[in-house]
């Protein structure tokens, strides 16, 4: 599945940050004297490589204070902290470049109702932090204008807006029933309901739905009926294959299965089975989806480090 790190870069993009309100910034904002790297050929300033450096720090440092070791940070060259938090940041950076290429290229452009919420947002944040002022100094703290705040945030809500129009089947970019199958597959995710029963007559039970199942034209129309008749009621779900949701041997009947097709009855646990292979949910599948297509583009772009990048200094010791 998609790493954790990915989620956490766009989270922070959609919640640390917030826009000014539209007509408040002192003035707008002021491009870095260079980049500091092209994403294709796309320019990230160095204000915006230094943002994700001090976040690649700052993971960095959570990860072995948990395991309580101390990070070296004076060693340089390959494989030291350096390069890889270096490497890091222009992986987030490209990251961060890629959602606006995509929207771009998507058509999304911000409404004013989205800027409308990016004041909201920016409103409820100066009121987390006991006023704007405060607000202003955290940013500062973490090396941020208002402008680049808002840039951030920006970038957030196009975020959002590459989510809603890839759930809208009938978007033209958004991803087909194949495609999503496709991915479901790739990444050992599971559809599926089931009729299950246990106790001392379970195996007559479970053969008696059974008998109604086959009967029906339509078995698949009455298969969440039957499943009230047995133990799990729990309905239509996905599971990471071996995550535990299903036994080994279920799984494997589950995967032979097409969309829409039944498994016979199968031995579960101290009771029986019968599994319904289901169709992708596109609603719970096509925001991975995304994220896994942002991620791929990301890693696939040409990243051109230049000069500017190396007078910035690894922020350590916050």
């Amino acid at each position: 599945m998609i790493k954790k790190l990915f989620t956490l870069v766009l989270c922070l993009v959609l919640t640390g940050c917030a826009a000014p309100p539209l007509g408040e910034t002192d003035s707008p904002p002021v491009p870095d004297p260079e980049p500091a790297l092209t994403i294709g050929e796309e320019n990230v300033p160095v204000w915006a490589y230094r943002y994700w450096l001090r976040l690649a720090c700052e993971q960095t440092q959570a990860i072995y204070q948990e395991a309580g070791q101390t990070p070296n940070w004076t060693a340089d060259g390959p494989g030291s902290l350096q390069e890889q938090v270096r490497s890091q940041a222009a992986a987030d950076a490209a990251l961060w470049a890629t959602v606006d290429v995509w929207a771009r290229d998507w058509g999304l452009t911000l409404t004013q109702e989205d800027q409308s919420q990016l004041d909201a947002l920016w409103q409820q944040r100066s009121k987390d932090y006991g006023g704007e002022a405060a607000y202003l100094t955290s940013l500062a703290e973490r090396g941020l204008t208002a402008e680049q705040a808002r840039a951030l945030a920006e970038t957030g809500q196009r975020y959002r807006k590459l989510h809603q129009a890839a759930l809208d089947s009938a978007n033209p970019n958004a991803p087909d029933d194949d495609a999503l199958s496709a991915f479901a597959e790739e990444q050992g995710l599971l559809a599926f309901d089931q009729i299950r029963t246990e106790g001392e007559d379970a195996r007559h039970r479970i053969e008696l739905l059974f008998s109604q199942l086959n009967a029906a034209q339509e078995p698949q129309s009455i298969f969440s009926a039957l499943t009230a008749e047995g133990v799990d009621h729990q309905g239509p779900r996905s599971c990471q294959c071996g995550d535990g949701t299903l036994t080994a041997p279920l799984e494997d009947a589950v995967r032979a299965l097409k969309p829409g097709q039944h498994s016979g009855i199968l031995e579960a646990g101290e009771g029986y089975a019968i599994l319904l292979r289901l169709p992708p949910d596109r609603s719970a599948l096509v925001p991975a989806w995304l994220d896994a297509q942002l991620l791929e583009a990301s890693r696939a772009v040409p990243v051109t480090l230049l000069p500017a990048i190396s007078s910035i200094p690894i922020p350590v010791g916050m």
